[in-house]
């Protein structure tokens, strides 16, 4: 026993694929660079970064330059190069978002077509009920609301759609239409060790760092005896408030670090619950397909636990998309790109 309804939208998904065959294909991580490509923020960092380069290279070619203006330049290249590593990370994070928000979109659109199939099937199979004395008008009526609320999902499912892929053309700068080839990469999550292992790389840290060191030269530049008193204690009060502001930057940084890591813990156990949620709603899904071919169930029925199966699909793609982002967050959170 076969059913008609589910043909046609087999059918209609193999033309929607084929019309999609006939546009460009993008994947993530292509996604990723064309964004990073396009992002006016690295532009930016990009142009400091030479500039800085330049001055370093001019200040180290100058035979009459002092100690501590070659370490600003040293240190002004440092944080260009820091500032350039963060755009480019906030440039990519944007585009994923934008990406998970699409393929989303996606998924929203095709669970709006098979719920607008069942509901037009419901509201015919009520109409048959109610000329054979089955069915009450009330029950009419509720499939005709029904019928009337899916298509009302299916414009919005259309318009966010649109929405979605305007927006990864605007980050992408990709005029045509195209396919997204893949889905969002997830990274693995480290554990929390690993990941203060890495605060090295923050911005915050760096800063502080930086104004320690130059803090201690500027002490050893008038720790003598050619020196006022006065100007080399000033100068070891700023060395120890430089030393005291970085201890406390490393300690702030660690709670944020940690508070985001276990945004990621909770992300994955989300994650967790939906895949095992789709493995029971796959079960359901194969044991009445078993009915509908042994003819205990309708189409209507087993169209319905098709629908259910696609939601456990979406909620599942949806809770990785969330699991990546926070891991995105995390990088961020790392290089103090946010």
């Amino acid at each position: 026993m076969k059913n008609p309804k589910l043909i046609i939208a087999v059918i209609f998904g193999l033309f929607v694929s084929f019309s999609f065959a006939q546009n460009e294909s993008l994947s993530f991580e292509k996604v990723l660079e064309l964004a990073e490509q396009n992002s006016a923020n690295v532009a930016t960092a990009n142009t400091n970064y030479a500039s800085s380069a330049r001055d370093l290279s001019r200040i180290q070619a100058d035979p009459l330059a002092l100690r501590i203006p070659i370490m600003q330049a040293e240190q002004a290249l440092q944080r260009a190069q820091s500032s350039l590593e963060a755009a480019k990370l906030s440039a990519r994070n944007t585009a994923a978002n934008a990406f998970a928000n699409a393929k989303e979109a996606d998924t929203s659109l095709r669970l709006s077509h098979m719920n607008l199939a069942i509901s037009q099937t419901t509201l015919n199979a009520t109409n048959i009920r109610l000329q054979a004395g089955a069915a009450t008008k009330l029950e009419l009526e509720k499939a005709q609301n029904g019928l009337a609320d899916a298509r009302n999902q299916l414009a919005n499912a259309e318009q966010n759609r649109n929405l979605a892929y305007d927006n990864l053309r605007s980050l992408i700068a990709v005029a045509g239409d195209f396919v997204l080839s893949d889905d969002v990469a997830i990274a693995e999550v480290a554990s929390i060790e690993n990941v203060l292992a890495n605060l090295a790389r923050n911005s915050q840290i760096m800063n502080s760092q930086h104004s320690l060191a130059l803090a201690e030269a500027q002490l050893a530049a008038v720790d003598n005896a050619f020196s006022a008193r006065k100007d080399i204690e000033a100068a070891k009060d700023q060395v120890n408030n430089a030393r005291t502001n970085l201890a406390e930057t490393q300690r702030s940084l660690e709670i944020n670090i940690k508070q985001s890591h276990n945004a990621v813990l909770a992300a994955q156990g989300r994650a967790q619950t939906a895949r095992a949620n789709l493995g029971t709603s796959q079960s359901d899904y194969n044991a009445q397909n078993l009915r509908f071919n042994s003819g205990s169930i309708s189409p209507l029925q087993l169209a319905q636990s098709e629908l259910s199966l696609a939601n456990s699909q979406s909620q599942l793609e949806k809770a990785q998309h969330a699991l990546a982002s926070s891991l995105r967050q995390l990088d961020l959170a790392i290089l103090g790109a946010r």
